[in-house]
């Protein structure tokens, strides 16, 4: 191993290590397993240094861990950790970097860095890091198998924001990656294109400051302007761009910025009621700019406002009501009945979305991704 490639493996160590100092949320059952972001950072290794190298990394990290640092979530270190109901994922750590990178080389070439990315980040940090976590957590806890679907389902909204943030992160930095990848069908992307993604994750940012109205159902889920946002960035960035700027604000939230209306942010956010609505943001977005490319020829007012039902509303609410329906013990039908308290809403925000995206292209026609 040469000098460079053992600076990149202590670098992917000491990253796991800092991103245990991101606020950590303990999921009530089995134990209490934390859903910390220590995670991603054991798939990023994998993605960017390949399968040996990133576990290398992750073992590296646990040798610290073992030695008494306090670089686990919460502070914690020392050989105690390695006895606890959560030994498993953290035993885990090394199969997911191994496994993340080996994805990566595998279907990275074939699906370009930003999908490659994602599957490897599921693979590798949730689906491996389960496959050992929670058998174990049910041996040592003495929890049936039922408790342990309800684990893997909790942990799944968690587990598809870091392999989405992956997948962001091998996109935007595609060039430090330890395989060849391809960028499947969207070229480079220019310094323009990054500062239009970071302004719309700004615009949906500073949307969630608008007074939110709570409607005391299910859970009492907000009435916020921010789906305003995401259903912008589909009409205005298209299908991957708008995708990726709801993506760097659903991160940045989930590092703890309270981004989100009311203030929030945090894991925590993605585990209420509401979790699967912000989820559901970036298909959403990416489902909003695929209609505005299919509704090419149709008056861009009618397409963005047809574009922001599909995607803003139909979509979101595919991913929110199921969630919804599980976290507040509800039937689906009454889950849906709870959520079309909103639509009025939701459609006021597809018609606004169809004039500002009117206004737009006559103010500045080469903003709209759909006219460029």
């Amino acid at each position: 191993m040469d000098l460079r490639t053992l600076g990149r493996v202590v670098f992917f160590a000491a990253l796991i290590a800092a991103l245990g100092l991101v606020p950590r949320f303990d999921l009530p059952m089995l134990g209490g397993v934390p859903i910390t972001a220590q995670s991603l950072g054991v798939t990023l290794a994998g993605v960017f240094l390949g399968p040996r190298n990133g576990a290398l990394s992750a073992l590296l990290f646990l040798i610290g861990v073992g030695f008494g640092f306090p670089i686990l979530a919460g502070g914690r270190g020392g050989f105690d950790v390695f006895t606890g109901p959560t030994v498993g994922y953290v035993l885990g750590f090394v199969p997911g970097a191994f496994v993340a990178g080996w994805a990566m080389e595998r279907w990275g070439g074939r699906l370009g860095p930003f999908m490659g990315g994602t599957l490897a980040g599921f693979l590798g940090g949730y689906v491996v890091l389960n496959l050992i976590g929670i058998p174990v957590n049910l041996w040592l806890t003495g929890r049936g198998l039922g408790s342990g679907v309800d684990l893997a389902l909790g942990l799944l909204a968690g587990g598809v924001v870091k392999a989405l943030v992956t997948g962001l992160a091998a996109f935007l930095f595609r060039e430090s990656l330890a395989t060849e990848v391809q960028e499947g069908g969207g070229g480079d992307m220019e310094t323009r294109d990054l500062v239009r993604i970071a302004l719309f994750a700004a615009i949906i940012a500073a949307l969630g400051l608008l007074p939110k109205f709570d409607l005391p159902v299910a859970g009492g889920v907000p009435i916020t302007a921010q789906s305003m946002g995401v259903m912008l960035a589909g009409v205005i960035l298209g299908a991957r761009q708008g995708a990726l700027a709801v993506m760097l604000f659903l991160f940045v939230v989930a590092l703890g910025a309270p981004l989100l209306a009311g203030g929030r942010g945090g894991l925590g956010v993605f585990f209420g009621p509401g979790g699967g609505f912000l989820i559901g943001f970036v298909p959403a977005a990416y489902a909003t700019g695929v209609m505005m490319d299919k509704l090419g020829r149709t008056p861009l007012l009618i397409a963005a406002i047809f574009a922001s039902v599909i995607g803003g509303i139909l979509v979101m609410y595919a991913f929110g009501i199921p969630w919804l329906a599980w976290k507040a013990n509800l039937t689906l039908l009454k889950a849906f009945y709870a959520s079309t308290v909103f639509l009025p809403g939701d459609l006021l925000k597809a018609v606004a979305v169809g004039f500002i995206a009117e206004l737009a292209s006559r103010a500045a026609p080469q903003a709209l991704a759909r006219g460029r």
